[in-house]
């Protein structure tokens, strides 16, 4: 049996669209913003001609609404028929029930409406959808999830179901009336596996994305060069949070600092090294994993001093030279320092360093 045009049926089946009415303090008159709100909303498909859903009232009104005189009600319009569903309380929720069937399928896109009506105020809340393709999978879009993520955002149809697998960890929510939804969850190590999920509950068309939890960005700043006379290695991090923890590795040793402050500064006190130890920061997470490293080495000296060597001129910060003029049977060496505002020229006498100059490029 279909529905007649603005007239009452009782077939009550699936629901696909949940409405919610805000009821104020006086009986009979409409909410102190002056509109209803939706609540839930499922979609219409094309190889369905069902149509129910509820609408919800203030609990100190319920009876008077389902007893008295005054009470709902619900159309559906579309391709400019209007159809009444009949309306009756939900056994399950504090809320009323409206159910019906339509005449006809519809094609997708086809546009209809779902308008509710206070028969005590005349006030009507009223919102248009399209029938969609019975095959679509529902929309699942999502923030990226790394190991300092703590709220997962995404859309997906208002009202759906969203469940997600974050290793052996299982959340379940729900959608709300524009189809936003948001997880809480710990932090969690890189690498683990995720699954989303979520079921179009009149379909059972379902869609599922799956992952690995990312990294996060992470940028270590060490302020100083390291030399020999480096005795604490200071610097900044950015992308860390409480729980993570700074480490130093040096010629196969380990050693910790303290991240602390707004600014996530760091303090790492270190032994005396030896000229060209290899050295690492490293940015760990509370799981122990590496997020981000600074990598650099010990250097002599920051700087140039008369009788340096090759051997200890090679060991400054300044390092290799991009090239070498050699003079004198090898006696006399010009080495040449290319930088983007200027050119350092480092002389060298049998061996020894004797003078550099610096021209502006």
């Amino acid at each position: 049996m279909t529905l007649k045009k603005k007239r009452i049926i009782q077939l009550g089946l699936l629901f696909i669209c949940s409405l919610s009415i805000v009821i104020s303090s006086n009986y009979g008159k409409a909410a102190d913003d002056n509109r209803l709100s939706i609540e839930r909303e499922y979609i219409l498909y094309d190889d369905s001609n069902i149509i129910s859903g509820t609408f919800e009232v203030e609990e100190d009104y319920e009876d008077d609404v389902y007893n008295g005189e005054s009470g709902y009600y619900v159309f559906v319009v579309i391709n400019g028929d209007s159809y009444q569903c009949d309306v009756k309380d939900d056994d399950y929720q504090d809320n009323l029930y409206f159910y019906g069937e339509l005449p006809e399928y519809y094609k997708v896109g086809t546009e209809y409406t779902i308008q509710v009506q206070d028969i005590a105020t005349g006030e009507v809340f009223s919102k248009s959808y399209t029938v969609k393709h019975s095959k679509d999978k529902p929309e699942l879009s999502f923030d990226k999830i790394n190991c300092h993520t703590t709220k997962v955002k995404g859309t997906t149809e208002p009202g759906a179901v969203v469940q997600l697998k974050l290793g052996s960890k299982k959340y379940k929510v729900r959608a709300d009336e524009e189809g936003a939804f948001t997880i809480k969850i710990p932090y969690t190590k890189i690498n683990t596996y995720y699954k989303f999920s979520v079921v179009n509950e009149l379909s059972g068309n379902k869609n599922e994305k799956k992952g690995k939890v990312a990294n996060t960005a992470v940028k270590i700043n060490v302020k100083s060069w390291l030399t020999v006379k480096t005795r604490k290695i200071k610097g900044t991090v950015s992308g860390a949070v409480k729980g993570d923890k700074i480490v130093v590795k040096i010629s196969g040793k380990k050693y910790k600092g303290k991240i602390y402050g707004k600014n996530k500064k760091f303090v790492i006190s270190i032994p005396k090294q030896k000229v060209g130890a290899k050295v690492t920061v490293v940015l760990r997470n509370k799981f122990n994993q590496d997020m981000g490293k600074y990598q650099d080495k010990i250097y002599l000296k920051n700087g140039i001093d008369k009788g340096m060597t090759r051997k200890q001129m090679r060991s400054t910060t300044w390092g290799a030279p991009d090239k070498v003029n050699v003079y004198d049977s090898g006696n006399y060496e010009q080495w040449i320092y290319y930088n983007d505002d200027d050119t350092l020229y480092v002389y060298f006498y049998y061996g020894k360093l004797i003078s550099w100059e610096r021209i502006s490029n």
